[in-house]
């Protein structure tokens, strides 16, 4: 086995965990920023109920996004895989829902986004 070999499993993790927590995080942390929760707190529906829906929207971009890292590691890039695909799209996936429920959780308590556009 190569180097690459070897690390290719902890990259694939780490790249699915990173991108998923940070396109979540800053998602959701914009929307409050912007005023967009605040409109739908005033709605009828139930907090659990939005936090349901944005889960379940950034999950299946995420859910994606998770496929398309394994598979284009496995596939494209050749790195070596001693069990089944399947179980790596799921450990991929439940990895990226964990990213998505931190992401979201810990933007309900950032006050600002972390890079800021200064023009």
């Amino acid at each position: 086995m190569s180097t690459f070999d070897s690390l290719s499993p902890v990259l694939i993790g780490l790249f699915a965990f990173f991108f998923v927590f940070l396109i979540a995080g800053v998602s959701f942390l914009r929307e409050r920023t912007g005023g967009t929760l605040e409109r739908l707190l005033a709605t009828p529906l139930r907090r659990w109920e939005i936090v349901a829906g944005y889960t379940a929207g950034f999950g299946i971009f995420t859910s994606l996004q998770a496929v398309l890292i394994a598979g284009y590691a496995v596939g494209v890039l050749g790195s070596m895989m001693a069990g089944s695909f399947g179980w790596v799209i799921l450990i991929m996936l439940l990895l990226s829902l964990t990213a998505l429920s931190l992401g979201t959780f810990l933007s309900a308590f950032a006050d600002t986004e972390p890079i800021r556009n200064t023009r």
